[in-house]
């Protein structure tokens, strides 16, 4: 009887995980709102298949918005792959105002480049450190 309950419980953890998998707030674009505020916040970018920061305005905006990355991660996964592709996308600066170091990957150059990160509205080529530019995109 007690194999049956454990059964049952394993069963039911994974059917939640699996839907939480295909969350269809996870699908939702990231939406920062009208308003000027800036709060640090996470979406989870289907696209690129993890969760991403960006500042939410503090209006309006979708469920696609959470307070941390743990939080986006938990409620739609990460797929923790990286695309090797991602290093021929362009830089993108990205829509929002907000000012982060990053780096990208410069195929002509076969270097990674520093730039200003807007916060939002960028692509898979986009790093936090050079040294994960370059292990990621084999520049020098």
């Amino acid at each position: 009887m007690l194999y049956k309950t454990f059964a049952v419980a394993f069963l039911i953890l994974c059917a939640h995980k699996y839907s939480l998998s295909f969350n269809s707030v996870c699908f939702q674009k990231m939406e920062d709102g009208p308003c000027r505020a800036i709060h640090p916040r996470y979406y989870y970018n289907s696209t690129v298949g993890s969760c991403l920061m960006f500042h939410y305005g503090g209006c309006h905006g979708n469920q696609n918005n959470f307070l941390t990355k743990e939080a986006c991660q938990e409620a739609c996964g990460e797929s923790g792959r990286f695309d090797p592709n991602d290093c021929n996308l362009p830089k993108k600066t990205g829509k929002c105002r907000a000012s982060f170091r990053r780096y990208f990957y410069d195929k002509k150059r076969g270097a990674c480049q520093g730039f200003t990160y807007g916060g939002c509205d960028g692509n898979g080529n986009n790093f936090q450190t050079e040294e994960e530019c370059q292990a990621k995109c084999g520049a020098k």
